[in-house]
């Protein structure tokens, strides 16, 4: 039997294991997974995954009998979010990394595709599951082709129901709260970070400088000042969550609140030890640069938000102090029952994908760029 090793970390480094595929079945074809589960406990609108050839190994061979150590997991925190599956991500830096599938006919290790040192003949898209989860098709909708072949969209699992490119729910918003239309829903998975986005306001929308506002269509009482969102496939953002494709919603703070407590949120930790009572309990910060910051559920390892107070090189260097004024939401954490999983009553997307240059997946990347390029041009 031929094996085939590929590297794969996390952004901190703690975790650095050697990952074995069976040589005979690469390229893998596997789903991108866009199921209610894999978006709130992840924080990214789909999931892709590649099935290992036994467990993850250490780094570097070991003297176990058969020539390889199997991987130190201690540096990973686990979440059970059902019976059948352990989800294992960075206790540091929030990388999603492993998942142990048990029990069933075929119990099995998967890897995030996004840790791994290339994908390049070793794994690719090969269809789209549980799209009907999203409401309104998510990221298929901007994953049509691979290859030049259209993807495959299934409503559930493989060879089941299929959903045409413009598929929306008749349900979204069926179960919609009053009021919800100036209330944007967000949370993770354990719902242990649970947020509420409040509408833009129009004077701040027609302010240049604040280019992640759009303002509404004047003479149009059904239009609404929306959010500029994007896809990024920049090293950090990939290593930091696992995912080839991080897709987040620039969000003003004044208008991002924590559910539980109707208070709006400050992010920065004060240095003097003094408790930042509207900082979400249960978030983790991760510094991932100088100044800029990842922060994370500590129990389900969802992604929430992006933010730096470093102004060189950044494209989003607007703060106050140690405090930020705009910041990055996961969109995969929207409430899809009310708006769908990519919230376009709430948000305009940008056309282009941030740093493909440091894409591993260049065909993945050039497929979006394709399927994005005639939407409405944004600067992001």
């Amino acid at each position: 039997m031929s094996l085939t090793y590929v590297k794969a970390s996390c952004h901190c480094g703690l975790n650095t294991f050697q990952i074995p595929f069976l040589t005979s079945d690469l390229p893998q074809a596997s789903d991108l997974c866009h199921c209610n589960s894999c978006r709130h406990i992840t924080g990214q609108l789909a999931v892709h995954c590649a099935i290992i050839e036994g467990r993850p190994l250490a780094a570097n061979p070991g003297l176990s009998p058969n020539g390889n150590q199997p991987a130190d997991l201690s540096n990973l925190s686990k979440y059970a979010a059902s019976e059948k599956i352990n989800r294992y991500f960075c206790s540091k830096c929030s990388a999603y990394m492993l998942y142990e599938t048990l029990g069933g006919s075929n119990p099995h290790w998967s890897i995030s595709t996004g840790t791994l040192e290339k994908t390049e003949g070793i794994v690719k898209v090969g269809y789209h599951s549980f799209v009907g989860d999203t409401m309104d098709g998510g990221l298929a909708d901007h994953y049509r082709t691979l290859d030049g072949k259209d993807i495959p969209r299934y409503e559930l699992e493989e060879d089941g129901k299929m959903l045409p490119v413009g598929w929306r729910s008749a349900n979204i918003g069926v179960n919609r709260m009053e009021g919800s239309d100036e209330k944007l829903s967000a949370y993770c998975h354990c719902k242990t970070i649970s947020l509420y986005v409040t509408r833009g306001k129009q004077g701040d929308a027609i302010d240049e400088k604040k280019y992640w506002l759009v303002p509404a269509t004047e003479n149009d009482p059904s239009s609404r000042v929306r959010f500029i969102a994007g896809h990024c496939v920049c090293t950090s953002c990939r290593l930091t969550s696992g995912a080839l494709i991080q897709s987040n919603i620039i969000l003003p703070r004044a208008n991002v609140f924590d559910a539980h407590t109707s208070k709006g949120i400050k992010l920065a930790i004060p240095k003097d030890g003094t408790q930042n009572d509207c900082r979400p309990r249960g978030l983790i910060q991760y510094e991932s640069s100088p100044g800029t910051f990842r922060e994370f559920c500590e129990t389900c390892g969802a992604t929430v938000f992006y933010w730096s107070k470093a102004a060189e090189g950044k494209y989003m260097p607007i703060h106050d102090g140690d405090e930020t004024e705009a910041m990055d939401l996961a969109s995969g954490l929207v409430d899809q029952e009310c708006v769908g999983a990519r919230a376009d009553g709430w948000v305009v997307w940008s056309n282009k994908v941030n740093k493909p240059e440091d894409a591993i997946d260049k065909a993945g990347v050039a497929s979006i760029q394709d399927s994005i390029k005639d939407i409405v041009p944004q600067h992001w």
